[in-house]
């Protein structure tokens, strides 16, 4: 059973219509009503965008974890903190850590200001919105990978935590991986 052709002109009648579609849904203008009909309820997708915003938090609660950790066992330890070459390097990274993750922390509070308290599904209306939402989070995301983990990589080599930036690199990782399966994929 072969699949019926449609001629060129049905063709570009059609993609004429789907870049409308597109388009309305992307500028919040008005859904077509066929395609509002249609709904989109059966999905998870106001739920993913929580589950982004609860393992972003986890990642940073693990960086100030092991960092607290890591510097107590220093201080605690006369030997160790004889090897720190450079103390106010330390400082200074340290307090850079530290305003990097007060703004991530506020970033991902902004971001989730948006969506605090949906759940669920989304129809046709809100998915721009949930996708805008996934974009946020994913460029926290790469603000996390590339200005908190190397920070928190090279405050902990100073101290000597080497098992310690060896454990946060495989978690950073997994934590990746996990928040690139919860990112959406809409199929028409």
């Amino acid at each position: 059973m072969s699949i019926p052709k449609i001629s060129k002109v049905h063709g570009a009648v059609l993609d004429r219509k789907a870049a409308r579609t597109a388009e309305a849904i992307l500028s919040g203008g008005s859904i077509p009503a066929n395609i509002k009909k249609r709904g989109m309820k059966d999905n998870s997708l106001w739920d993913d965008v929580e589950k982004h915003y609860i393992l972003a938090n986890k990642a940073m609660a693990k960086v100030d974890g092991t960092l607290l950790e890591a510097i107590e066992d220093t201080l605690s330890d006369p030997a160790k903190v004889a090897r720190i070459k450079d103390s106010q390097e330390l400082v200074v990274l340290v307090g850079t850590l530290t305003r990097d993750l007060e703004s991530h922390v506020d970033r991902l509070n902004k971001i989730h200001e948006q969506h605090a308290g949906k759940s669920g599904g989304v129809g046709i209306e809100e998915l721009s919105e949930v996708l805008k939402m996934h974009t946020q989070y994913q460029e926290a995301a790469e603000i996390y990978d590339g200005n908190i983990v190397p920070l928190h990589t090279q405050i902990l080599q100073i101290l000597g935590g080497v098992d310690e930036v060896a454990d946060i690199v495989i978690q950073d990782q997994q934590a990746q991986a996990e928040f690139s399966e919860t990112t959406p994929v809409v199929e028409g």
